[in-house]
C-alpha cells in the first residue's frame, strides 16, 4: 500500500491532488492520510476526499490528523500545501505595497508582498521538512507546494 500524507487541508488544492492519485490506478491500494492545525477544515477536506471515492470503487483509505508526526512513519510520500496566516494578513501585505505605489495582482507569488508570505511560510515548512528527515528518511518523495491562491482584493496599479 504507498502511503501519502498531505499536510495542509487546502480547500483549493487537496481535492485536485488526491484526484490525480485516484487516476493512477497503479498505486491501488492507497493510503491517503490529510494533516492540518485546524480541525474544523480538516473534517470538511475530509468529506470532500470521502465523496470523490464513494463512486469510484479504488481501494482507498482516507484518514485525517492534527498530529503529523503521529503518520509520517511509513509515508512514501509527503506532500507540503500549507497556508499560514490569514486573508486578513495577506491584505496587509499588499496595503503595505500599494501605500508606497507598488500594485499587486496576485500577491502570493511575486513582488514585496510575497516577501512577507515567505517569511510567514519558511519556519513551518522547514519544521516539517525535519520531521520527514527524522521520522520517515526512507520517503523517496518530498513534495512542497505551498501556493493556494489567495482571494486579494483587486487595487488599481498606483504609479
Amino acid at each position: 500500500m504507498v502511503k501519502v500524507v498531505c499536510c495542509g487541508a487546502s480547500p483549493v488544492f487537496t481535492h485536485r491532488v488526491f484526484r490525480d492519485f485516484l487516476l493512477e490506478k497503479c498505486l491501488e491500494p492507497l493510503e491517503f492520510v490529510l494533516v492540518d492545525t485546524d480541525p474544523k477544515m480538516l473534517k470538511l477536506e475530509l468529506k470532500v476526499l470521502e465523496s470523490m471515492v464513494d463512486d469510484t470503487g479504488y481501494k482507498v483509505k482516507i484518514s485525517g490528523t492534527t498530529n503529523r508526526k503521529k503518520v509520517l512513519r511509513g509515508a512514501d510520500v509527503v506532500i507540503i500545501s500549507i497556508g499560514v496566516a490569514t486573508p486578513q494578513c495577506h491584505h496587509k501585505d499588499i496595503d503595505a505595497c500599494l501605500k508606497y505605489g507598488i500594485g499587486h495582482g496576485v500577491g502570493d507569488t511575486l513582488g514585496p508582498a510575497t516577501l512577507s508570505r515567505a517569511l510567514r511560510t519558511i519556519p513551518p515548512v522547514v519544521e516539517i521538512a525535519r520531521d520527514v528527515e527524522r521520522l520517515c528518511p526512507e520517503a523517496p518523495c518530498l513534495l512542497q507546494r505551498t501556493r493556494q491562491a489567495t482571494p486579494q482584493r483587486s487595487e488599481p496599479n498606483h504609479r
